[in-house]
């Protein structure tokens, strides 16, 4: 068995604790009543809701899930963790999850799923409207061809994929290039492949969607964005935005290489492989690294960024914020 803590918040039970009022102010045990004998691999948050994932391939939500996005096939409130409606599951082991606003996103056996809000493409279900889907559902696969999606990242309004071979596919939102397909208007209702002008054959590995703006991550340890940069959280230098994929500017970076990229509300993360990390936006217009005076000592091995906070997780098991 594992132990999930949580702490923040507490409105509509997205901190799993069995209340709705108040604010945890320190990591606490999460309620148990439902993962008794499971061992958790993975969690994830979005923006009212909290995903986990167990070691056998179950996923358990809990929060706010007025759009569906819990996935447990109605729009009532989690206030504990509660195992998923699997009727599209059946057999398949969910092996990666990601919180949106207002969607979830999972990938079981090299495909994609998803629940939630559909009214600006995000679920990548082929439509766009005020319904709700409301239990783990295939997206639609016209342009993804056979490939095997390895993971994804929910951002505000917006999906991204990204599959075994390195190809990345956006859908959702639109506004301010956040898809990176060239592209400013309407909503991209089904998954579909990025601009690449700018990879130059590259094989991406990790994809990270924020609000409006995307970072990804190649196999030689580059990172490009695309979206809205109006805080500077694309890295670029300049305050403009990008509509598609472009390498950030590395004046800072010292030719290290990157292993992680997060993406919060208005800002993001990189992780270098000797645990180094840097953040960006906040009208930081280029990754920075940031101030290391506790980290003395310690590895930083993860990386997650929030709405507006951070997180970091050290080899030694310790945690930081800010």
């Amino acid at each position: 068995s594992s132990v999930v803590l949580s702490f923040g918040d507490n409105g509509v039970g997205r901190t799993g604790l069995g209340i709705t009022d108040g604010d945890t102010l320190i990591a606490t045990p999460i309620d148990t009543t439902n993962l008794v004998g499971t061992t958790i691999t993975q969690v994830a948050a979005g923006d009212a809701h909290s995903l986990l994932v167990t070691a056998d391939g179950s996923v358990f939500t809990f929060g706010f899930n007025g759009n569906g996005q819990l996935g447990l096939g109605t729009t009532t409130n989690a206030l504990v963790a509660t195992p998923i409606d699997t009727t599209n599951l059946t057999d398949k082991t969910v092996t990666n999850v990601a919180g949106g606003e207002s969607h979830t996103l999972l990938v079981a056996d090299g495909a994609a799923f998803s629940c939630g809000s559909n009214y600006a493409g995000q679920t990548g279900l082929g439509f766009s409207d005020g319904n709700h889907t409301l239990i783990a559902t295939p997206i639609d696969v016209t342009n993804l061809a056979g490939a095997t999606v390895t993971q994804t990242s929910a951002g505000t309004k917006h999906s991204l994929l990204v599959t075994s071979d390195g190809e990345v596919y956006s859908f959702g939102d639109n506004d301010r290039g956040a898809t990176g397909l060239g592209t400013t208007q309407d909503h991209t209702l089904v998954a579909t492949p990025i601009d690449t002008t700018h990879l130059e054959g590259k094989t991406i590995t990790q994809v990270a969607a924020g609000e409006l703006f995307s970072l990804i991550l190649d196999d030689d340890g580059v990172v490009y964005s695309f979206g809205t940069n109006d805080r500077g959280q694309c890295g670029l230098g300049p305050l403009s935005g990008t509509t598609i994929a472009r390498p950030i500017d590395t004046t800072n970076l010292e030719g290290k290489t990157i292993t992680q990229v997060a993406a919060g509300r208005f800002h993001g993360l990189i992780l270098a492989d000797d645990g180094t990390v840097f953040s960006l936006g906040g009208y930081t217009t280029i990754a920075t690294p940031i101030d290391s005076t506790n980290l003395v000592g310690k590895t930083i091995t993860k990386v997650a960024a929030g709405d507006r906070f951070s997180l970091l997780l050290a080899d030694d098991g310790t945690v930081f914020s800010f």
